[in-house]
């Protein structure tokens, strides 16, 4: 959608895919700052709507090294 309306250039390179976030899109549009941002933007996005994940397996990671019992386990989940 970036590219439609004009805010990042077209590709013109293919950098390697295990280039760092970001620096990819920067090198793969020759250089746009623009195209630079809206990657940073979207990791920040993709990270936002992850880490709640994470954190719910953090806790019953928890609660299992804690050898509580199933209902204490069930318990430590809610929000």
């Amino acid at each position: 959608a970036a590219y439609y309306m004009g805010i990042i250039p077209p590709v013109t390179n293919i950098a390697p895919w295990t280039m760092p976030t970001g620096l990819g899109a920067f090198f793969n549009t020759n250089g746009s700052v623009a195209a630079l941002l809206v990657a940073l933007f979207n990791l920040g996005i993709a990270t936002l709507i992850y880490l709640p994940f994470v954190v719910v397996a953090n806790k019953a990671q928890n609660a299992i090294d804690k050898e509580e019992s199933e209902e204490d386990i069930a318990n430590a989940l809610k929000f």
